[in-house]
């Protein structure tokens, strides 16, 4: 039989999970949806030069995001999301940068 305070621990013990994750959801590892079938692509080329820890791959990406950013083509959120991507990799974090750029695509799905 569970006691009374069981029940509460439980209880509270599965509200503070629920909170974290819906924290975690909107906190700084969030990813906005993309605005342009553009920034959907660079996506996957960020992917793939992370992933493949190419370096000529990354800055051929990081090129086509500067001018997407000179043509006003992509949104501040996105702008924030590919900076931090870009700072993994250019810091030798390959595989956390590959991880967010995977991330990012994922939530892309709706």
């Amino acid at each position: 039989m569970i006691d009374c305070n069981t029940k509460l621990g439980t209880m509270l013990f599965l509200s503070t999970m629920m909170a974290c994750c819906a924290w975690m959801s909107v906190g700084c590892g969030s990813t906005p949806a993309v605005t342009s079938p553009e920034s959907q692509e660079l996506i996957l080329r960020f992917y793939t030069a992370c992933n493949t820890k190419n370096a000529d791959r990354l800055t051929s990406a990081i090129e086509i995001y500067r001018g997407l950013i000179e043509r006003n083509q992509i949104s501040l959120q996105e702008q924030k999301c590919f900076d931090e991507l870009i700072s993994l990799a250019q810091n030798g974090r390959w595989q956390d940068a590959a991880d967010k750029a995977y991330a990012f695509s994922q939530s892309q799905v709706r």
